[in-house]
């Protein structure tokens, strides 16, 4: 009986001890399994987290690239804007400097025409002071004042015949001195007329009547 029941006590530990070994065995077997499992877990998780950062980094630099484009393009049509405000005003600014100088210019051309018209009346003016016309009714009247003034009258002058037989000497003054011409003309006076004077009268005079002696009247009729 004692043997028996020993038989059973060692047989219940080997049991016993058998069990419990394969229950560790399963039991590591199966924490190996979790472990397995969790660390699967924990490596898509991680490849998830990964990828998610990955995605989100992506997402910013692309956020970032558009905000900086942005940026940009602003820059440049506020830069473009800006220098085509300063082109405009450049081209107001040489607009009105160009009417400046067509206004200089028109007024510059306006003081020369009259600086050209004041010149003309002055010349005008000068050689009607340096010329007289004299109407003679006669060719005597002229050779008598030639003679009178043979020794004193040097200057240029010329004769002319009208229709009507009357003559007319056109004098100048020549490089006579004022004085010298006004006493000319007052002996001219006492054997003609002096009529009136411009200074397109010996034009006139050499278009319209017979020229008797030019340059030298007085001189050449002296000698008769």
């Amino acid at each position: 009986m004692k043997s028996q029941l020993l038989g059973m006590v060692v047989c219940g530990l080997v049991s016993f001890i058998i069990g419990a070994v394969i229950a560790f065995f399963a039991g590591v077997q199966y924490r190996m399994k979790v472990a397995e499992a969790e660390l699967g877990s924990a490596e898509e998780e991680a490849k998830r987290l990964v990828s998610d950062a990955i995605k989100t980094s992506e997402t910013k630099k692309k956020e970032a690239l558009l905000e900086a484009k942005d940026e940009i393009y602003k820059l440049k049509s506020d830069s473009e804007k800006e220098l085509k405000e300063r082109r405009s005003e450049v081209q107001r600014q040489e607009r009105r400097i160009q009417q400046k100088e067509e206004n200089l210019d028109r007024k510059a051309e306006n003081m020369e025409k009259k600086e050209e018209t004041l010149q003309k009346k002055l010349q005008d003016a000068v050689s009607a002071e340096l010329t007289r016309i004299y109407y003679f009714a006669s060719l005597r009247e002229v050779i008598g004042s030639a003679h009178v003034l043979s020794n004193f009258y040097s200057g240029v002058n010329s004769l002319y015949k009208q229709k009507d037989g009357s003559y007319l000497l056109a004098l100048s003054k020549s490089a006579h001195t004022p004085v010298e011409f006004n006493k000319i003309c007052n002996v001219l006076s006492e054997y003609g007329s002096c009529i009136k004077s411009v200074p397109a009268s010996e034009a006139y005079l050499e278009e319209h009547f017979e020229p008797i002696v030019r340059n030298t009247a007085l001189q050449s009729l002296s000698c008769i």
